[in-house]
């Protein structure tokens, strides 16, 4: 068998939410990868108390070596926020977001990459870069959405980057809502 005709070994990528659930590692047969800005949001001093075991946990992972802690380079995240503007998740998505979303792609030469998320805007912005994606005890997206940003009051579309802004018209808070959707 030639290198080009072998399988490539599949991994999990994990974001906060996943995390939180307090899932059991042990229930995935897959090496499971995160990155160091999903570890920092999840001991965050106001719930570190509350998440001691699932830090634990962690920890334990990491030691056997069933989690994989790494950050994703950062051609990788430019290129997710590049694709994100044309989606419109740019600024629904924060930077853990694009560190899970670029540590695929960067993974993706060499794995099978799938992240488990319950997060809508990744999974939309997954099924643009072509990133298998699943949610965990809640139901995904079904098809792609694209965004537009636009004010609730005087219904005036603005650029996607204006998210969460004033509007320039009214003074009214910039909110997105479905443009078109996408049926694959």
């Amino acid at each position: 068998m030639t290198a080009r005709n072998q399988k490539k070994s599949s991994i999990l990528i994990f974001d906060t939410n996943i995390f939180l659930l307090g899932v059991d590692f042990n229930l995935f047969p897959n090496k499971i990868y995160t990155t160091p800005d999903i570890i920092n949001e999840i001991e965050v001093i106001r719930y570190e108390s509350r998440n001691r075991n699932i830090i634990n946990r962690i920890e334990a992972a990491v030691e056997s070596r069933k989690l994989v802690i790494k950050n994703p380079t950062e051609k990788y995240i430019s290129h997710a926020k590049s694709i994100a503007k044309n989606t419109g998740d740019l600024k629904a998505l924060s930077d853990q977001d694009y560190s899970i979303i670029a540590l695929a792609l960067e993974l993706m030469n060499s794995f099978d990459v799938e992240i488990f998320t319950n997060d809508y805007s990744i999974q939309n912005l997954c099924f643009e870069l072509n990133i298998t994606v699943r949610s965990l005890f809640k139901n995904g997206i079904e098809h792609q959405i694209i965004f537009e940003v636009y004010c609730p009051h005087c219904q005036t579309i603005h650029k996607n980057e204006k998210l969460n802004e004033l509007c320039e018209d009214c003074g009214s808070r910039l909110k997105r809502r479905p443009k078109i959707d996408i049926q694959n």
